[in-house]
């Protein structure tokens, strides 16, 4: 990608702004993007469309590859455009409330991850190696046991 077109991006997010990010005003898309690639974006944003069947979001607050600000933006948008009670929030790197038990697990999985990385020589408490594998490796499978658990219940 090119400094131009980057350059481009930025312009076009400046003159028409997405209500949802980086600032969070209206929580809307941007009405009329002219960079292809935010016309692209604006079409295929869940900000215009609501579930029917119940639906669990879930991930953990401290994602470096998918921000949970995207869950708590389209939870929000949701929360005034579904009716109650259809969509479930999981943040698996939060404690208490629902799905205790998976916090706790997921908990309990990065002290170890970040304890490894310690007694192999980390000198950051595992920060480290904790956020290399949030995404892909540590987060899923605590999702897919709330995932199974929330569709065993409905």
């Amino acid at each position: 990608m090119s400094n131009a077109y980057r350059l481009s991006y930025l312009r076009d997010a400046q003159s028409a702004p997405d209500g949802g990010f980086p600032i969070k005003t209206t929580g809307v898309p941007p009405a009329s993007p002219a960079n292809t690639l935010r016309q692209a974006l604006k079409s295929n944003d869940l900000r215009n469309w609501s579930p029917t069947a119940p639906v669990l979001l879930c991930g953990g607050n401290a994602d470096p590859s998918v921000f949970f600000l995207n869950t708590q933006l389209i939870q929000q948008y949701w929360a005034t455009n579904t009716p109650s009670g259809r969509v479930t929030v999981l943040d698996v790197d939060s404690s208490g409330g629902a799905y205790a038990d998976i916090k706790d697990a997921f908990r309990a999985a990065k002290d170890l991850i970040a304890l490894d990385a310690i007694v192999h020589g980390a000198t950051d408490g595992g920060a480290a190696a904790v956020r290399e594998i949030y995404h892909a490796t540590l987060v899923p499978p605590f999702c897919l046991m709330a995932v199974t658990s929330f569709f065993d219940a409905h």
